[in-house]
């Protein structure tokens, strides 16, 4: 197979945008986890690992269209990009499985209008709000300190109890 001048540095253009937009894609991707402050609810760096992970999957991506169009991509290749993309969904799906219903009720319960200093009860725990996160919600009950995820508090009965009483 003889291989085209023009094609060889259209590839070679592919691999070098690809390395570029690959290291923006990862500095732009830790800089939102950064902002976002969700590094709290990871027990590893998410922050440089998500940034290495999104900048090596547009490397690949770089790679394989250049091999793409110098015509030498097989259908082996595709097996492989197909296993890799069904690999990483499955990983993306498990991390975040228990995450995005915590959120969502975290956005809920935001609404509800949920907020440091409350007094709440739900089910057979009462307490006062310490902290509210997205995901999770902090409450003193006495002496323990109850690290409650919103997705629980969303489902139960919660009962609210305003500082505030009214003069009748």
């Amino acid at each position: 197979m003889a291989f085209n001048p023009g094609n060889i540095i259209i590839s070679l253009v592919i691999l070098i945008l690809g390395i570029a937009l690959g290291s923006f894609a990862g500095r732009v991707v830790r800089r939102a986890i950064i902002t976002l402050d969700l590094k709290k609810y990871f027990k590893v760096q998410i922050d440089l690992i998500a940034s290495r992970v999104t900048a090596y999957l547009i490397y690949a991506l770089s790679v394989i269209l250049a091999l793409i169009n110098l015509g030498i991509a097989t259908p082996i290749l595709y097996a492989i990009i197909i296993i890799l993309l069904v690999l990483i969904g499955a990983a993306v799906f498990l991390a975040l499985k228990d995450f995005i219903p915590n959120v969502v009720a975290g956005a809920a319960l935001q609404r509800r209008n949920i907020h440091k200093g409350l007094r709440v009860k739900f089910g057979n725990i009462s307490g006062k709000v310490e902290e509210f996160t997205i995901t999770e919600t902090k409450i003193r009950s006495g002496n323990d300190i109850l690290y409650v995820p919103n997705s629980l508090l969303a489902k139960e009965i919660l009962y609210v109890k305003d500082r505030k009483r009214r003069k009748k």
